[in-house]
C-alpha cells in the first residue's frame, strides 16, 4: 500500500486524516505545488485515495515512529484534521514531547476544545463551527453592500469575542 506514497524530506506539510477537511487541505497544497503527505488510519480510505493519485499513507498519526517516517522533524507544517479531540491532543503532545518544533494547526469541531489544544502545544486551533458561522455571516453582510474592510473588521471582532470566552 505504501508503494504509491512519496515521502517528502523537507519543507512539506504532514496532514493527519483524509476526511473532508484533510482532502481539501491536500488539494490546496497540490494546487500550489506544495509537497504533502497524509497519514490516514482507515485502509479503505487509503486505497480509494491512491486511485485518485493522492499522496496518502496508511498509519497512526499518534505514533512518533510514523511521524518520523514522514520527516516530521524537517516538515514546514503539520495539519491535524481528526474528529477526535483525544487523538488530536495525543498527537500534539507526542510531537511536542519529542522536541520537534514544527508549527501545528488543528481543526476541531467545537470551540470548547480550543484552550486545551493550545495548552499542549498547538500553534493554531480552528474551531470548525465558529469558522463556518463566520463565513455565513460574512456572506450575509455582503448582501448589504458594506465595505469589505468593515465586514472584515466585524468578522475579526466576532472571532476574537468568541475565542476570548474560552
Amino acid at each position: 500500500m505504501e508503494n504509491f506514497v512519496h515521502l517528502p524530506e523537507s519543507d512539506h506539510v504532514i496532514i493527519g486524516g483524509y476526511g473532508r477537511v484533510g482532502k481539501t487541505i491536500a488539494r490546496m497544497m497540490q494546487a500550489h505545488n506544495i509537497e504533502y503527505v497524509v497519514i490516514e488510519n482507515n485502509r479503505e480510505v487509503v486505497v480509494a485515495a491512491h486511485k485518485r493519485d493522492a499522496n496518502v499513507m496508511f498509519g497512526d498519526c499518534t505514533k512518533m515512529h510514523m511521524l518520523y517516517r514522514c520527516h516530521i522533524d524537517s516538515a514546514k507544517l503539520a495539519v491535524l484534521t481528526f474528529h477526535s479531540l483525544d487523538v488530536a491532543r495525543d498527537t500534539v503532545e507526542h510531537i511536542r514531547a519529542s522536541g520537534v518544533d514544527v508549527p501545528i494547526i488543528v481543526r476541531i469541531r467545537e470551540q470548547g476544545d480550543f484552550a486545551e489544544l493550545i495548552s499542549v502545544g498547538a500553534n493554531l486551533v480552528v474551531p470548525e463551527m465558529l469558522e463556518g458561522s463566520l463565513i455565513i455571516g460574512r456572506y450575509a453582510l455582503n448582501y448589504f453592500e458594506l465595505e469589505q474592510e468593515e465586514i472584515d473588521q466585524t468578522v475579526d471582532l466576532e472571532r476574537e469575542t468568541q475565542l476570548s470566552r474560552l
